[in-house]
Order: structure tokens, then sequence, then C-alpha cells
């Protein structure tokens, strides 16, 4: 009898544990900012921007909870219940902001101010070769996407696991990595 109940309360405690995926240090370190560092680009005027970091944790992610800014919630990310690795970077002379999140699955997130700008999967999005700016960068991940309609560029980037975001375009506003 007491054997029963034992088990009773038991599976009760179990089944509304909330049970959370770690994050491999290998894809934590998919992301290559650390706090304290300091990573320049040009942008679409010539200008250098300095970005600074100013966040970096690993944390409890809920994909229906998430906003890397701190405020408003948005509700389009898949990944619930996990470990995930957020670094923010933010730029005092223009106020820009970046965020990086990345979740078990090698999957990254990453917001330009409050825009989506990279959704990857390092599984399935292939690596390349690719120069930028006369600068050939290897293992790189990239997305791209054109107005069905007018055949305008919509966004491009580029991200590798050792630069980090090496160019993006979005908005009619552009970022490129200074080497």
């Amino acid at each position: 009898m007491i054997f029963c109940m034992m088990l009773m309360v038991m599976s009760a405690c179990i089944e509304h544990a909330e049970i959370y995926k770690l994050l491999p240090a290998s894809e934590a370190a998919l992301i290559p900012y650390q706090m304290g560092q300091t990573v320049s680009f040009t942008n679409q005027n010539g200008d250098t921007l300095a970005f600074s970091v100013v966040l970096d944790e690993t944390h409890l992610f809920d994909g229906e909870n998430y906003n890397p800014y701190g405020d408003e919630k948005m509700h389009y990310l898949p990944q619930n219940y996990c470990y995930a690795r957020s670094v923010n970077l933010e730029c005092e002379r223009t106020s820009d902001k970046l965020s990086f999140t990345i979740v078990p699955g090698k999957e990254l997130f990453a917001f330009w101010n409050r825009d989506l700008l990279i959704d990857c999967f390092f599984t399935y999005n292939p690596a390349e070769t690719v120069t930028i700016d006369g600068t050939t960068y290897n293992q790189v991940h990239s997305g791209i996407l054109y107005s069905s309609q007018t055949g305008e560029l919509l966004f491009e980037w580029h991200y590798s696991a050792e630069y980090g975001l090496i160019s993006a375009k979005f908005g009619g506003k552009s970022l490129t990595l200074l080497p």
C-alpha cells in the first residue's frame, strides 16, 4: 500500500515537470562573440560602426515567450523548453542592436534591431566559401531572399561560426564585417 502511494506521488510530480533540452558546448560556440568584445562593421554609407557585446548568457528558453530585448513577446520561434545561449551587441553611435540566440539542434536566430535577420539551421544550410569585399571566408552559411513580385532584394546574410556575422543587407541598410 505504501509503495503504491509513493508511486502515485512520484508519477504526479514527474507528470508536471518540464524537461529542458541541454545546449551542447559545441553548439553554444557557434556564436563566437564574448562579453566585452568589440566587433567593427561598415554600414551602407561606408561608416565604421563598433558593436560591443553587452550580454552573453545561457538561459532557459521558451520560443513562445522569447524576446531578445526583454519587453514584448515574439511568438513565432519554434523551439520550446530548452537551454539557449544569447549574445547581444550594441552600437553606441547609432543605437543599432544585434541579438544572436542558438538553441539545441544548431538553430540560430539573429535579430537586427527588432527584425528577424537570420533563422539558420547549421545542419541544413550548407557551408560554402565566399568572398566579400576582397576577403575570402570559409565555412560560411548564407541566406538570401528576393521579392517574388518585384525581384527586389529583401534580405541577404552571411554568417560563420569563426567570425559571426560577416555581412547583412536588410531594408536598405547593410553591415559588413571589418576583417
